[in-house]
């Protein structure tokens, strides 16, 4: 009962997606599985992060009616923010519009849907469908993906693109309809708790990507050398695993600390191995091109703990209440 209690704020369900996007970049469709990730971002960030500020709004809200105003809030925002993104994409382009583009973009929408009916889900009380639908999106992400092309003629849409437009809708459909079975229709009013919470979930959802765009700005950075964008991935998973619906206390911190702290040290001392001549030697032997992914990994790992500390994580010195 101890260790269960220490692990009730993980949620394993939410590192599927991005270790869904880092197996797709290792398997060679890394610029989708960028491209997913950047339109979904940008999709969010336009929406005000509702979608990842619901755990927030809902960890405040008692009333189960208060949950479905929040999630009737949610819905047309995300509407929005993918609006905002078309717009913004047909601005800079003096009214043109690239397709794929546009299907990144609604494959976005899509993942963002799905997120809100996967954090309602959690809300319901049913942990157990929220994981099973966020395991559907990633299985129909990781299909979608990989049944995409090389050539801009590979299907019905550019690259074969209307795989993972439409495993995305899928997924949004899916999640949407267990979401209403499990947790019933959306009644309630309409309720701003959700915006409320935008500020911190903004803040939640721009420090890994911006760490990872400052780290790839770096002269000589591994960021710059990577074969794909595992490595991306890589830090994503670890800084998803460390959410919270707010910073845990230095208590229940504790353990987040120390897991942390281990992950941390076992990605630099094998960064440090990896700059042993002799181990790079051996390692350009076996892994050829992806040689630098592997050091950057290593990094971005450290830096989505560092990450995940710094959103969610808490230490207690001298004074109890601290």
């Amino acid at each position: 009962m101890k260790k269960l209690n220490k692990m009730r704020m993980v949620r394993p369900a939410d590192a599927l997606l991005p270790l869904t996007l880092l197996i797709v970049s290792a398997l060679g469709r890394s610029d989708m599985s960028e491209n997913v990730f950047i339109y979904t971002w940008l999709s969010r960030l336009f929406a005000l992060a509702s979608c990842r500020g619901l755990r927030q709004a809902f960890s405040e809200q008692p009333s189960m009616r208060k949950v479905t105003g929040s999630v009737k809030a949610a819905l047309p925002l995300q509407i929005a923010g993918a609006l905002a993104v078309a717009l913004i994409h047909l601005a800079r382009n003096g009214g043109r519009y690239s397709t794929s583009i546009l299907i990144y973009i609604g494959m976005g929408l899509c993942l963002n849907i799905e997120h809100v009916f996967y954090e309602y889900l959690h809300a319901t009380g049913d942990g157990h469908s929220a994981a099973m639908c966020r395991a559907i999106t990633s299985a129909l992400t990781l299909g979608g993906l990989l049944l995409t092309g090389t050539s801009s003629r590979a299907g019905l849409l550019p690259y074969g693109l209307e795989w993972p437009l439409g495993a995305a809708a899928a997924s949004a459909i899916v999640s949407a309809i267990i979401g209403l079975t499990v947790g019933g229709p959306l009644k309630g009013k309409i309720n701003g708790q959700v915006v409320k919470c935008a500020p911190l979930a903004l803040a939640q959802s721009l420090i890994y990507p911006l760490l990872w765009l400052a780290a790839a700005l770096i002269p000589d950075s591994p960021m710059r050398l990577t074969l794909t964008a595992a490595p991306l991935f890589a830090g994503l998973t670890a800084y998803e695993l460390c959410r919270a619906p707010f910073r845990r206390t230095p208590m229940e911190s504790r353990p987040m600390n120390r897991t942390l702290a281990v992950v941390c040290i076992v990605s630099l001392v094998c960064l440090g191995l990896y700059l042993v001549p002799t181990v790079q030697a051996a390692l350009k032997g076996i892994l050829h091109g992806y040689f630098y992914d592997l050091p950057a990994s290593l990094a971005m790992i450290a830096a989505g703990c560092a990450c995940g500390f710094g959103m969610f994580g808490k230490i207690r010195f001298s004074s109890p209440d601290v």
